[in-house]
């Protein structure tokens, strides 16, 4: 057996679609482009928060001078001011 399938024309369709098909006009007006207004407070929160960012998470002086009083034994805690802190925090 040999089936053999060729190009289907269905006039009706293309009609169809003939009239439907509407050109696009060339010369429609184009749309305004988006606009935001950003407030001046917005900016400034922006800057802080890059200036935040690239701040770094630690301190290393500061954890390296921590560091060095305990090696040395010269750190000493404020059991005073350790309690006063976990009591502000309840």
């Amino acid at each position: 057996m040999d089936f053999r399938v060729g190009p289907v024309h269905v006039s009706g369709v293309q009609r169809y679609n003939e009239v439907t098909r509407k050109p696009v006009k060339a010369d429609a007006p184009k749309q305004a482009a988006d606009q935001v207004d950003v407030s001046e407070s917005s900016r400034l929160f922006a800057q802080a928060l890059a200036a935040v960012r690239s701040a770094p998470d630690v301190r290393a002086e500061r954890v390296e001078a921590v560091r060095s009083a305990l090696q040395n034994g010269t750190y000493e805690v404020n059991s005073k001011l350790v309690a006063e802190k976990i009591l502000g925090l309840l």
